[in-house]
């Protein structure tokens, strides 16, 4: 330790002593007031030649220390007075200005001590206002960096021109970069992820977030996609920008997979309906076929051979349909997640959403994504008969279970439908589109033992989806 930071820490110490009030109040004034009686009465007793009224600025000195300014200043012009009483002076033309230079010279020795003390004072609460707040920020910048290097989001740091000044661990992982505090040359981002460079300090735009999916190099052989976060804001003179990724190939690959795998689980449902409708078509052409053949108006083999083509063309396929009554999901969750998507839709059309579900986590034999889908189907037809209704425009989805049952019923504004049965058909004339929605809709309930039928409940009108309960599983995907 060096003799100057010695003499510091002497001088901190001796003047915070006096700073932080660590003398009593009541004692420091007792003690001067019989200080300054011992001065006064040893003047009076002394030789007259001599003026002990120097001894007065020692206890004005320790009253500065505690005792505010217009007190001081009584106790400065007391202490003048009783110079001028017990000294050895006499009342003649010099008494007044010998007396108000005492009272100067005691008022302003006091007055700058007494500031002295104020200004070293505020000094030591700025001080250790200061030092609290640099702990403070200590603290949170450990907490902060605690933060970043635990998280599994990349997140760098970056300089206008695309040079990398801070990185977490996980981004160090994801990219492979070298640690920027350690690397004698700055790691820059284009060569990890040369299509980000072009968003890092766009022309006359402000300061805001983007979202980005772009491929990114771990190596010169390996490339993966990611998604970016990157936010640019404004530090002084130049513009900052913070990137925060994370790697989305396998999210990408699982959710091709699943969108493949729902392609083809919804094609089979829709090809497995068309042939039983097939079949049945070629059973009825059949038949009639048959009849004509009797009354013998006409040769009927080519059509009954082209009928038992269809039929068994048919049968074969549907043998090829499996029905899915194994796949078990949480009703509760997909309605949720249906009525997230489907809300702003009723809004923007100027209506409304109503879904009643019980307190209790509810779980049936159904395809996720099926389930999902019908009551999307169910939805969308729902909006548009709540654009059109003059008044009570909302729509109604309520969840209840009665036994080994569970049922999703989707009230819809408007007067019951005529003619129940014909919604379900293929291609209907009434229909506002294809007529293959409600139809298709009923054909995935059924693939995994469900039932989608139209009822006219003292409520009012609604589908109905009913559906098997199944007990929760154990282990939950």
């Amino acid at each position: 330790m060096s003799a100057g930071t010695v003499r510091m820490d002497w001088y901190d110490k001796t003047l915070s002593l006096v700073a932080r009030h660590s003398w009593p109040r009541n004692h420091l004034v007792f003690v001067s007031a019989v200080t300054i009686l011992a001065i006064a009465l040893t003047d009076w007793l002394i030789e007259p030649n001599v003026s002990l009224g120097v001894l007065y600025l020692l206890p004005l000195v320790l009253l500065a220390v505690r005792v505010d300014r217009l007190p001081l200043l009584a106790v400065c012009l007391l202490c003048a007075i009783l110079r001028q009483v017990f000294g050895p002076y006499q009342l003649d033309s010099e008494t007044i200005p010998r007396f108000l230079l005492t009272l100067t010279a005691y008022a302003g020795i006091s007055l700058f001590v007494n500031q002295l003390v104020r200004s070293r004072r505020e000094v030591v609460l700025m001080l250790e206002q200061l030092r609290a707040e640099a702990a403070a920020r200590s603290q949170s910048e450990a907490r902060l960096q605690a933060i970043l290097e635990s998280t599994p989001v990349g997140v760098l740091v970056l300089d206008p021109i695309g040079r990398v000044l801070v990185a977490n661990q996980a981004a160090k992982e994801l990219l492979g970069l070298a640690d920027p505090s350690q690397s004698a040359q700055q790691t820059e981002i284009g060569s990890y992820v040369p299509g980000l460079v072009n968003f890092l300090n766009l022309p006359g735009n402000p300061d805001g977030t983007l979202t980005l999916e772009l491929p990114a190099w771990r190596s010169r052989e390996e490339q993966f996609l990611a998604r970016f976060w990157v936010a640019r804001f404004s530090t002084g003179p130049e513009r900052i920008v913070a990137v925060a990724f994370t790697d989305i190939s396998e999210q990408v690959h699982d959710a091709a997979l699943a969108g493949l795998e729902n392609l083809i689980a919804g094609s089979r449902v829709v090809l497995g309906s068309v042939s039983h409708e097939i079949r049945n078509l070629a059973a009825a052409i059949g038949i009639e076929a048959r009849n004509i053949g009797r009354s013998g108006a006409a040769d009927v083999s080519p059509l009954l051979t082209l009928a038992a083509g269809l039929e068994k063309l048919a049968a074969n396929q549907l043998q090829t349909v499996h029905p899915r009554f194994d796949a078990r999901t949480d009703v509760t969750r997909v309605v949720n997640e249906t009525a997230v998507i489907m809300a702003p839709e009723f809004v923007a059309s100027g209506s409304a959403l109503h879904v009643e579900l019980p307190p209790a986590q509810l779980w049936a034999r159904a395809d996720y994504h099926g389930l999902l889908q019908v009551l999307l189907n169910l939805l969308n037809n729902a909006v548009r008969q709540c654009s059109t209704a003059p008044s009570d425009n909302f729509c109604r989805l309520a969840v209840t279970q009665a036994g080994p049952s569970l049922f999703i019923r989707v009230f819809n504004p408007g007067e019951p439908v005529k003619d129940p049965d014909g919604l379900f058909k293929p291609f209907s004339a009434h229909a506002a589109g294809s007529g293959l929605g409600l139809y298709v809709s009923r054909s995935i309930m059924r693939s995994f033992g469900g039932e989608l039928r139209y009822d006219t409940n003292p409520d009012g009108p609604c589908f109905v989806l009913e559906l098997t309960a199944s007990p929760k599983p154990a282990v939950q995907d």
